[in-house]
């Protein structure tokens, strides 16, 4: 099995770089984004090609937004993200939550033979539902760092109520070891139905954990 080497960025602020089977889904890559950037898939989504002609757009809820702009909607599960992104530099564009406009720039690295933790990267923090995209992200951090005062308490309630998260967790950014271990379990996950779709370097590394 080939691998991907991709690089998530979030508005130049929040970046993810993971490494994903090829021919697997577009719908298993937006779980990946998903686990990566700490999200809780609470929205729709949609991937799209920069500059496309066609103005192809890939989702699993094909039937909610027919009438949501213009363009081809094309399942996501039924597409491999390397009939996509299949040689260092393409690109594929991210949607997340149409309220937010959360947009996420994904570049292909170039491939790899492993998916070890060495390949994967990480900046910034986790992302935070309903939060006014990167911008709403960058300010919870910084309220977060006040460690008191009136937003302090307003944003902690406001976490606490929503997502049963404590204020303080936004100040502990994920590192390489939590990102490569989200994406492990993702696949391992997915590979349950079909065994034989896991490849022997993610089987070592389950015989290894």
């Amino acid at each position: 099995m080939k691998y991907l080497k991709l690089k998530m960025d979030f508005d130049g602020i929040v970046s993810r770089t993971v490494v994903v089977p090829a021919d697997w889904s577009l719908a298993f890559l937006h779980r990946v984004i998903q686990a990566a950037f700490g999200w809780l898939d609470y929205h729709e989504y949609e991937f799209s090609i920069p500059g496309d002609p066609q103005k192809r757009r890939w989702t699993e809820q094909i039937e909610s937004l027919d009438d949501f702009g213009d363009g081809k909607f094309l399942e996501s599960s039924e597409t491999p993200i390397s009939a996509i992104v299949c040689k260092k530099g393409d690109m594929i564009d991210y949607t997340y939550d149409f309220g937010d406009g959360n947009e996420v720039e994904i570049t292909l690295l170039g491939m790899v033979t492993k998916p070890s933790p060495k390949e994967f990267a990480t900046e910034g923090p986790d992302a935070v539902e309903d939060s006014a995209s990167v911008g709403g992200i960058a300010g919870i951090v910084a309220i977060a760092k006040q460690g008191k005062g009136k937003e302090y308490k307003q944003v902690s309630q406001w976490l606490r109520g929503a997502f049963k998260k404590r204020i303080d967790d936004v100040l502990d950014y994920p590192s390489v070891s939590d990102i490569y271990t989200r994406v492990f379990c993702l696949v391992k996950t997915a590979s349950t139905a079909n065994p034989k779709a896991i490849s022997n370097c993610w089987q070592d590394y389950i015989v290894v954990r």
